[in-house]
């Protein structure tokens, strides 16, 4: 159900699902108002090397079942997700950790269930 969580964690799956931003929504809806997202993912390496070595496996990215040239910027920015914190989780930082605050705001359909018979239908 809708606003159902604190927190939601998503690992390692928005490089491999079609429409991130869906995926994003989705964690959004089933979060409550001011909850935590959490999102364990790969994205583009700014390492040059390896974002070349990224960039050669895209073609093959179908095949791999997922996206190694995820960019971290054009995710957030196209999901608007509010980001609190970006950190690595490994020891070579291949993964990143984002931690985002719920910013979606309650509608009135959210706090009906919560309002006495009387003051939902205005009787």
């Amino acid at each position: 159900p809708d606003n159902s969580f604190d927190k939601v964690v998503a690992m390692y799956v928005a490089s491999v699902v079609p429409h991130p931003d869906r995926l994003v929504a989705e964690m959004q809806r089933v979060c409550r108002p001011g909850g935590e997202l959490f999102i364990v993912n790969h994205f583009h390496s700014t390492q040059p090397l390896l974002a070349a070595a990224e960039k050669l496996l895209v073609p093959l990215s179908k095949l791999l079942g997922w996206r190694p040239d995820l960019l971290l910027d054009q995710f957030i920015r196209e999901t608007g997700l509010e980001v609190t914190e970006v950190s690595p989780v490994n020891l070579f930082g291949y993964w990143t950790l984002l931690r985002a605050v719920n910013s979606k705001r309650p509608v009135l359909e959210d706090f009906v269930e919560l309002m006495p018979v009387s003051a939902a239908t205005g009787r």
